[in-house]
Order: C-alpha cells, then structure tokens, then sequence
C-alpha cells in the first residue's frame, strides 16, 4: 500500500471553485497538491510532473471530466494510457457539473480503473461534500483524517461564501436547508411525487404540443414552501437544487425551476435504467448512434449524431421508455462520452449536433 512521505496529488480540474475545495481537503491531509492550469497542455505537465524520481513514488491524479474532454480525451482512454505508464498511480475522476453521481456513472467510472467519481462539492457543507474524496484518498495513502481539523484548517481558505464571489451560493443555501431538516435531495423528490394531488402530475398541452406526466413550477413551489416552512423564494432554490441533481427537469430541458406556469418532469432511475451497464453502452456507443456527417447554415459537422436519433435509437436498443432514454443521454453526456458541437446544449431529445470525444494520446 502506498504511504504518504513522498505521495504527489496532481489536479486536473476545469472548474476553479472546485480546484480549490480539492485542494484544501488534500492540504489538510498534508499531501503534496500541484495543478495543471488550464491553459497548459496536459501531455506536457504531466511528463513534467512524473519525470525522474517522481515517477516511483506514490501518486493520486484527480482528473475532471470535462477537463479531459477539453483535450480530446475519454475517461476510459486516460485510465489506460496512464496506468499503462505509472501502473502504481491511484485515479480519481471529478465532475462540478454533476451533483449526485449515480450508480451506474460511479460504476463506469471504476471499471475503466478509476477509484471514485466526485461529483460537484460545496463550500456551505464543506465536511460533508469533501468526505467520499477523504476516504478515497486516506485509503489509498494509509492516512487518517479528522472531520473537526478538516473544517478547522478549511476556515480560512475556503472560497468566501458572498453570493456575489460565488455564483452557486443560492444552490448552497438550498444544500444547507436540507442538511438542517435531515433530508436528502432524492429524499424530498420522493416526497413530492407522492403528494399528489398537491402536485397533480397529468398530461399538459402548450402550443398545440402534449407534454405527458408533468407537474406545474407554481404548484411545486407553493407545496415546498408549505412542506419545508420557507419562503417561496428559498422554495424555487431548492427546486433548482433538486433540477441540479438530476431529480426533476423542465420537459423541453431548456428552463431552470421557477414558480410560473412551467411545465416539469420527475426524474428519477427506474428499474429499467437502473440494470443499464454504462461501460458496455460507452463500448456501443458509436453503432447505436449511427454517426454521419452532417451539414447545418453552410457549417459542416463530421461524425456525429443528433439528440432526437440517440433518443429513438436508445429507446430500440435498451427496451425503454423515451422519459427513460433521455435520462440515459443526459447521464452519458455527464460523463462526458460526447458533447454538443457548440458546447451550448445538454442532451435533449431535439435535432441538436452531438459529436464523440476522440480519443488523444497521453505520452509520460
């Protein structure tokens, strides 16, 4: 087992608030943190950083996905080029988009070779947030930590929490709501489904269009408010919380929560989504898509695919529902398996360009 004398903690993050909670909880551990900025190739940096001696001696890479991404490069594909050149170095993959991992995305993450998935962590409940990293890493070094020194050394270095220096502070507010009234996110969701008729679900039409099983922002609202005792305002803040966390959706995928007239769905893993393998639709990925290249407004897009074909051929291929199927997508573009053309849209079940992550070499 590794100890931490000599142990190197390299970051490979996108997300600037997150590089810093990583590194705080990784400093109070009294491990040595170094950082591949952004503007810095990561081939480079880390034939640096792992060169002569420092290539023995134990070491952790915590790899943001959407940094990975940026650089042409596949979770799985960095997994195996690096252990292929430092066998003994622990990898931990981390996501500030995505507030509750599931199962299934935690389970690709491992089988590629990676010990954790973290997803996006919170200065307000910063112990609590910060703890599955924690233990990976004791794990892996042989260290103990404490919770108390932990929040005692993060004090004073933590991202301040004015919401005009922290543009997730609402969403943190809504966090820390919850931890208050020892209720979790996936929790309250159950909750609201069953509330019924409070939250009447039914099949809503809007401009000629029916949008099935589907809730309205302003009765929502109104029943979080009254069943967590805030106000209306705060209830929107967790309603977007619950948005964040992949619980509940606007049906088109294009509004945040709000107490209006907007149209939403539950989102939660059914029992069919819930014996998916990742890994082996990852493998899949590119027959079930069928990728062609395609033109739009006179730009052309080489092997790709668009969000309503994906929808329909997933919907074939796995033997779910289309409610399901968008759940899927959205899962396997948070894993950053492919990405909008334009970086501008999550997966929706429209006739948006989505192309595949290519797979770049990683030379050390």
């Amino acid at each position: 087992m590794s100890t931490a004398a000599d142990a190197t903690v390299i970051l490979l993050q996108l997300d600037p608030i997150q590089e810093k909670l990583i590194a705080t909880a990784l400093q109070s551990m009294s491990l040595r943190v170094r950082k591949i900025s952004v503007i810095d190739p990561i081939d480079s940096q880390l034939k640096m950083l792992t060169s002569g001696n420092a290539k023995n001696r134990p070491l952790l890479i915590c790899a943001d996905l959407a940094r990975l991404a940026k650089e042409n490069l596949s979770w799985t594909a960095f997994c195996k080029q690096i252990k292929s050149q430092i066998p003994h170095a622990g990898l931990i993959a981390t996501n500030s988009q995505m507030m509750l991992p599931q199962a299934q995305t935690v389970q690709w993450v491992k089988q590629a070779g990676g010990l954790e998935l973290i997803g996006r962590l919170s200065s307000r409940r910063y112990v609590a947030s910060v703890t599955p990293l924690m233990d990976c890493v004791a794990k892996l070094f042989d260290l103990q930590y404490s919770a108390v020194q932990l929040k005692s050394y993060a004090s004073g270095m933590l991202v301040s929490e004015d919401p005009t220096k922290d543009p997730r502070d609402s969403e943190q507010q809504a966090w820390a709501l919850l931890d208050e009234m020892n209720i979790s996110p996936a929790q309250l969701m159950a909750k609201m489904a069953a509330s019924n008729p409070q939250i009447p679900v039914a099949n809503r039409r809007y401009r000629l269009k029916l949008y099935q099983q589907c809730f309205l922002g302003s009765e929502a609202a109104n029943w979080l408010a009254g069943y967590l005792r805030i106000s209306v305002d705060q209830a929107v803040d967790v309603g977007n919380l619950l948005l964040h966390c992949r619980l509940i959706d606007h049906v088109t995928r294009e509004k945040p929560f709000d107490k209006n007239g907007w149209f939403y769905r539950y989102q939660s893993v059914s029992h069919a989504t819930a014996k998916l393998d990742f890994t082996l639709l990852a493998k899949e990925i590119e027959e079930i898509f069928q990728l062609q290249d395609r033109h739009w407004r006179g730009l052309s897009f080489m092997r790709c695919f668009t969000g309503d074909q994906a929808v329909t051929a997933l919907v074939r291929h796995c033997a779910i529902t289309e409610s399901e199927a968008l759940w899927v997508g959205q899962q396997l573009q948070d894993l950053y398996l492919y990405r909008h053309v334009e970086d501008e849209h999550d997966f929706k079940n429209q006739s948006y360009f989505y192309r595949l992550i290519l797979d770049a070499k990683v030379s050390l």
